[in-house]
């Protein structure tokens, strides 16, 4: 039984890289542990219908130049919103959701409708 704890473990912290529960406020966060290699090369970051506690999350996030382009498609909200960070390392200049100027938080923002468009600028 051991392997299996250790198994599951190992899993469940791979997917935690594209998206994890944060019980503090009830928010699903979306690509905390996303390399920015990864953004960058063509297609850029795909999910697929990752299981939530919320339902079954899609998102892609792909880096040109000095934005990050995500759509997040999926589940019903949590409490908290949809946390999504930057897979970039620097602070985020701005933000627009749906085409809107939004605020964020450094190397985040919390958006509470789907599906959503995200564009930051670096």
């Amino acid at each position: 039984m051991p392997h299996t704890w250790v198994g599951s473990d190992y899993i469940r912290s791979a997917l935690d890289m594209f998206a994890y529960e944060r019980e503090s406020d009830s928010s699903l966060v979306i690509g905390a542990g996303v390399p920015e290699s990864w953004v960058r090369q063509a297609p850029g970051v795909r999910i697929q219908s990752l299981s939530t506690h919320y339902g079954r999350l899609s998102y892609t996030m792909r880096a040109t130049g000095n934005a990050v382009r995500i759509h997040i498609e999926g589940p019903r909200i949590p409490p908290g919103g949809f946390v999504v960070r930057s897979p970039l390392d620097r602070p985020i200049r701005s933000a627009s959701f749906d085409g809107e100027t939004i605020s964020s938080s450094g190397k985040e923002v919390v958006i509470r409708r789907l599906p959503a468009s995200l564009v930051f600028r670096y």
